[in-house]
């Protein structure tokens, strides 16, 4: 009778569906498009109860924030977890759509700018300004101490 009512209620259905993308990602240094869509690599069944859908389970991604191109269909870019009422039943990859190349002018014009705001940068650039402050001290101070020695010459003769 249990047996009967389990089978009645609960079937084996996915969770996801693998030909909806689920997810879309922005990319870098890429001028074909600023986004990929991702789609999940399975199908994850699991038993659900009949006649409900893909909403009554929570979707965790674990995406990082953007991705770098060049990016190739299929390239695993992050993944998903399902859960069920608060039980993870299992997790999935998620894959590029379509491939993205990289623009090495955008990608060059990017690291170059990286390059100039980034500490190394900074330290570099306060050591310079430091030596040459020293320098011109420097440079003045022996300067005036020239000048003042050949004006003391110059009252001996």
């Amino acid at each position: 009778l249990l047996m009967d009512w389990v089978y009645e209620s609960f079937a084996v259905q996915p969770s996801l569906d693998k030909n909806e993308p689920i997810a879309e990602i922005s990319v870098k240094y890429s001028t074909d498009a600023d986004t990929v869509m991702l789609y999940p690599t399975d199908d994850l069944k699991t038993i659900l109860p009949l006649g409900s859908d893909t909403t009554i389970t929570q979707k965790e991604f674990n995406l990082p924030p953007f991705i770098s191109a060049p990016v190739k269909q299929g390239d695993v870019v992050g993944t998903v977890s399902i859960s069920l009422s608060g039980q993870v039943i299992g997790t999935v990859e998620l894959i590029a759509d379509r491939d993205l190349e990289r623009n090495n002018i955008l990608f060059t014009i990017t690291k170059i700018g990286d390059f100039f705001t980034s500490l190394y940068f900074k330290v570099v650039l306060c050591l310079i300004v430091v030596a040459v402050i020293v320098y011109l001290i420097l440079y003045f101070y022996l300067l005036m101490k020239r000048r003042n020695s050949k004006k003391i010459h110059r009252d001996y003769y």
